[in-house]
């Protein structure tokens, strides 16, 4: 038998040309949530620069938080990236205005993991995690593979942010 698979060619999205400093902008979101909300519409309760991206580090809190992170991260060589998200509890890796990878779900044992791919050019390129703490248990990772290769953590001197 025979079967067809319709795909369509990607071309790499061209990195942006900007003033950068390490770290990444965050914004905290004090509630409790059972799914990623709409963050567009909530008010912060507290915000400013990390460079780190442990989440109840960064929203100094270990229960009911909702978290983004915002900026740039740089990507080393033009090619095809695969990008793991894991998180406890929900979270969504947003590159260049396209989600890559979304579990809009809540874990009550373990982090859950899944990957999304894009074509990227070397350079830096806007990057949002959207992210929220339920009760138990916090975690976030994310790792790239570039042409499906072997996958590496994100390093934080991967990550930037606008410099004001």
């Amino acid at each position: 038998q025979t079967a067809t698979v319709p795909f369509e060619r990607e071309t790499a999205v061209k990195p942006i040309s900007i003033n950068v400093v390490s770290g990444l902008d965050y914004k905290i979101f004090k509630d409790s949530f059972t799914r990623i909300p709409d963050f567009s519409k909530l008010s912060p309760s507290d915000q400013g620069y990390t460079k780190i991206i442990e989440p109840t580090k960064v929203a100094k809190s270990d229960t009911e938080f909702g978290m983004q992170l915002m900026g740039y991260i740089k990507v080393p060589k033009t090619g095809f990236y695969t990008f793991n998200l894991k998180s406890d509890d929900g979270s969504r890796l947003t590159i260049a205005g396209k989600t890559i990878v979304e579990l809009n779900i809540l874990s009550d044992r373990d982090p859950w993991e899944s990957k999304g791919s894009i074509p990227l050019e070397a350079g830096l390129h806007p990057i949002k995690v959207d992210y929220f703490q339920h009760k138990i248990n916090s975690s976030l990772e994310i790792k790239y593979a570039l042409d499906g290769g072997e996958m590496h953590e994100v390093k934080l001197n991967q990550f930037f942010r606008k410099d004001k």
